[in-house]
């Protein structure tokens, strides 16, 4: 294996790349040949006039490329590579030497074979790294508030998150031993802090004012002061580079690097599927980051070289092969070697692990290391290295609470107290409810106060927004089935086996009936990202999918009960649109809506939708007669409470409205480390 180096990346001449990598240049030539060696020539130069990018060869080596991959080169990048690559490279570089030794084993004999065997052996041998040991050694809860809180950054001496108060989520700190959380003031209706700089003085902010999943980035100052966007920077996820120069920013499914604090933008990486959780390796020369794939729900850790500063020569992604199976909800970068602390698992039961670097005959790859008697539920990670400390955000769920409003009274009053439910929809007689337990992986029907309740025999991984056939014979439900994307499935209510409404491989969101139960309309869910989002028709007779036209961008549809309306929500705008099913025309109702739920009136006369985020969370009524908006439901008093009203709402056939109360809480925790 090579060693670090500081010197120039670029390896000029046969020999010094040869000497770079510790063998002669016969091997270096062969490697080139066989192994797909990362060698460029020079243009227009002499014969043997070659060159190489060390971080080029690091990458080649650490994926096994001397044992006869093409590592990198093989990776997903849509200039370069076909996306389907993204799920088969992992193993791919194993086949090139399997190959050329099974068709020259006869010609170089046995013995040869032996040796070459032997020596592969003993590089590998050689190179196999005893694992790093932690041991956490203690662990100290930093608050108490029992507020729901979002993100954590630290720069050693204090800790930074997004706390609810007041229907906002305020950028907050702790400092590091404990105490008093200090407000840091901003104008933010949600502001949740991705990165720190270097010197501790400024933070990079996502502000999110309703369900957009690009959100504006901001610079905050630590100790106050005005915040400042970066550039023009719409993300879901930012990182500060260790020297302060640039920001890496994900947004869609690219990733780019901007320097001048946001004002100069270079998109360096555009990959099949969301790049999410960016982090810098600590010489600023690679970003780790997990790769979504939003058409079955599955994430992948990779790593990409940046190769020094902006415009130099970059390597393609390398897939990072670790054994976990749901990987991560959060990431810190643990040292040069790319070893990193890792959230692992569902939210409900996440775990911290280790990712520790090991070498075997295949390369490189992360084995994870599980710690199971620490905190559960894990939301965020921050690292310190200097004190050795790992800073955690966990969650305690404290379950779910359904209250329900009447209008005439207007009083709040307990629904199903005692039964944990979401996602409640009355049938149309009002005799029967349908809705998904709390945990979100059980379908139930019962009568309408909550007795004679039954599960319905539907294993799938979540469910999400059942919806009653007019007739009652049905339940509509998105469901996700392991390893593949959301989709709607029929759920006969008297019993029996669910079937998917429609084909294709785009993910589904809620379904609601047409009036006559013929059709079913959808918009599309995890599509923001990718430019997919748009509302759906599934014809039941025939399973057919049709979208209406000019629903680009939108989603969350819901049909009107007399059959002549679809209204929709637009994300990333924050407005409700009504769809015109006769003259096929989009007309806007309301602005500044930043719940992501609709329903309708029993007459068809009102939209109503939630805006649960800002200084007045409520529920508002759209008259589709006048235009009219105004509030329904005043929820302000529930945000002096413990919790969280959910974003979701629903309608009783009597006009009362129904909505939850997450119970939920998270803490800051210190977990002190000792490295063994």
């Amino acid at each position: 294996m090579p060693k670090v180096s500081t010197a120039v990346e670029r390896i000029d001449g046969w020999k010094d790349i040869a000497g770079y990598l510790g063998k002669d240049v016969t091997t270096a030539i062969r490697w080139e040949k066989l192994n797909g060696l990362p060698i460029h020539r020079v243009p227009g130069g002499q014969r043997q006039a070659v060159f190489a990018w060390r971080h080029e060869i690091d990458e080649w080596l650490e994926s096994g490329g001397c044992h006869g991959g093409n590592g990198h080169r093989l990776s997903a990048i849509v200039e370069q590579a076909p996306p389907e690559s993204l799920e088969t490279t992992s193993h791919a570089h194993l086949l090139p030497s399997r190959i050329w030794l099974h068709e020259n084993a006869r010609t170089i004999g046995w013995t040869t074979a032996v040796v070459v065997f032997l020596a592969v052996g003993g590089f590998a041998i050689h190179s196999v790294k005893a694992p790093l040991r932690i041991e956490f050694t203690g662990i100290a809860q930093l608050t108490s508030d029992s507020a729901p809180k979002y993100g954590l950054v630290t720069d050693g001496k204090d800790i930074y998150f997004g706390e609810r108060r007041d229907g906002r989520v305020v950028l907050s700190e702790v400092p590091v031993e404990g105490g008093t959380i200090r407000a840091i003031p901003t104008p933010f209706v949600s502001a949740i802090p991705e990165s720190i700089s270097p010197d501790g003085t400024q933070l990079l902010v996502l502000d999110r004012e309703g369900e957009e999943e690009e959100r504006t980035l901001w610079i905050v100052p630590t100790e106050g002061g005005e915040p400042r966007r970066a550039g023009k920077i719409s993300c879901h996820s930012a990182a500060w580079s260790p020297d302060g120069k640039r920001i890496a920013y994900a947004t869609g499914n690219g990733i780019y690097l901007a320097s001048d604090q946001g004002v100069s933008v270079e998109r360096v990486l555009t990959v099949t599927g969301v790049p999410e959780l960016l982090n810098w390796s600590l010489d600023g020369k690679r970003l780790l980051f997990e790769l979504r794939d939003v058409d079955h729900g599955k994430t992948s850790l990779w790593r990409l070289s940046l190769g020094g500063e902006a415009g130099s020569q970059r390597a393609l992604p390398i897939p990072v092969q670790i054994g976990l199976n749901e990987c991560c909800q959060s990431l810190a970068m643990f040292d040069l070697a790319g070893r990193a602390f890792v959230s692992a698992g569902r939210y409900s039961d996440s775990r911290i692990s280790f990712l520790d670097k090991s070498w075997n005959l295949s390369g490189s790859r992360f084995t994870p290391v599980e710690f199971r008697d620490q905190l559960a539920n894990i939301f965020a990670l921050a690292l310190d290295r200097t004190t050795r400390t790992l800073f955690v955000l966990s969650g305690a769920t404290g379950g779910t609470e359904l209250l329900r409003f009447n209008p005439a009274t207007r009083d709040f009053s307990p629904l199903l107290p005692g039964i944990a439910a979401k996602d409640v929809n009355f049938s149309r007689d009002g005799r029967w409810i349908a809705y998904v337990g709390s945990q979100g992986k059980s379908l139930w029907i019962s009568n309408a106060d909550g007795n004679q309740k039954r599960q319905v025999n539907f294993r799938a991984t979540e469910m999400e927004l059942p919806r009653w056939s007019p007739d009652g014979h049905w339940i509509a439900v998105m469901a996700k089935l392991p390893n593949r994307p959301w989709r709607i499935f029929l759920v006969p209510a008297a019993g029996g086996d669910p079937k998917e409404a429609s084909g294709g491989t785009d993910n589904q969101g809620a379904p609601t009936w047409s009036p006559d139960g013929r059709w079913l309309i959808y918009g599309n869910v995890k599509c923001q990202e990718v430019g997919t989002c748009a509302i759906h028709k599934i014809d039941l007779s025939t399973g057919q999918v049709s979208t209406l036209p000019g629903s680009g961008g939108m989603g969350t549809a819901r049909w009107s009960p007399d059959g002549r309306y679809v209204a929709a929500l637009y994300p990333e705008r924050r407005q409700v649109y009504l769809f015109d099913l006769r003259t096929e025309r989009w007309r806007k109702l309301a602005d500044d809506v930043n719940g992501n739920d609709l329903n309708w009136s029993a007459d068809s006369r009102y939209v109503y939708a939630s805006r649960p985020i800002g200084d007045k969370p409520e529920i508002l009524r759209m008259s589709l007669n006048d235009g009219k908006v105004d509030s329904a439901v005043d929820l302000s008093a529930f945000n002096r409470l413990a919790g969280r009203v959910d974003t979701w709402f629903g309608m009783a056939p009597d006009g009362s409205i129904i909505f939850m109360r997450w119970l939920d809480q998270t803490e800051v925790y210190a977990l002190h480390y000792q490295e063994m």
